[in-house]
């Protein structure tokens, strides 16, 4: 480090080595593409906690910087960049984006339609006359799926 007194202003002008910084001369100079890290010497990149890659600008927790995960999703981590969301029940898509419906399974059996209702949800049978055939038709609704 040089320093040279300034006679009209009193002060002194540092000039650092190349590769440090600073008042004193003591901060070193990272790696000018290095995007989130820091240095100990000069030119290097050590990478804040979940960064990676030569210029630390490889995002290693994805799940905690970009949240991609929605609908009460549980994010994982799985590399740089990527992700897994496992998605509650009643939700799928790659982010846990889209709600499933009751009849996206097709639960009902033997050519039965099924409907989505905002009735409670019980089964009920309805019965009805067609000429002289009755007819009997089950209303399958989500508490029956599976049971």
């Amino acid at each position: 480090m040089k320093k040279r007194f300034n006679l009209n202003y009193s002060s002194c002008v540092s000039r650092c080595r190349e590769g440090w910084q600073g008042l004193f001369c003591d901060e070193c100079k990272k790696y000018p593409a290095c995007k989130h890290g820091t240095c100990q010497q000069p030119w290097q990149c050590n990478c804040k906690e979940g960064w990676g890659g030569l210029f630390c600008d490889q995002d290693l927790n994805f799940c905690t910087h970009h949240r991609p995960c929605v609908n009460g999703a549980t994010c994982m981590n799985t590399g740089q960049g990527s992700f897994t969301c496992t998605c509650p029940p009643g939700f799928t898509g790659l982010n846990c984006e889209l709600e499933l419906q009751e009849c996206d399974s097709n639960p009902c059996r033997y050519g039965g339609l099924c409907t989505v209702s905002s009735e409670p949800l019980t089964s009920r049978w309805i019965t009805m006359l067609e000429g002289t055939v009755v007819v009997v038709v089950v209303v399958v609704v989500a508490t029956d799926i599976g049971s």
